[in-house]
């Protein structure tokens, strides 16, 4: 079960880095689904395996935030909400 962990905040890191909060909700919501639906079948021990995979997912997608701000600082990467891709300015 720990495998499950790791991929989980593997997925928050990289929902941090790529997306914005929308994103991260949506991913939250799955999340918890799946918590509930792991205790409803496998007992309570399971449901708090996959209630530790939530909170690895909020770290993950707290440590990508971090890490995207970081790389927009370096100039790695555009401020955020300049869009992906060139623009086109208009001509007059």
């Amino acid at each position: 079960m720990s495998f499950q962990i790791a991929i989980h905040f593997l997925a928050g890191l990289v929902t941090g880095v790529v997306f914005r909060v929308r994103v991260l909700l949506c991913l939250v919501a799955v999340v918890l689904i799946e918590c509930i639906a792991m205790a409803a079948m496998f007992g309570l021990r399971a449901g708090l395996w996959s209630l530790a995979s939530l909170v690895m997912v909020e770290m993950g997608y707290l440590g990508g935030g971090y890490l995207r701000s970081v790389l927009e600082r370096a100039g790695f990467l555009g401020e955020l909400g300049t869009g992906i891709g060139p623009t086109r300015s208009p001509e007059l």
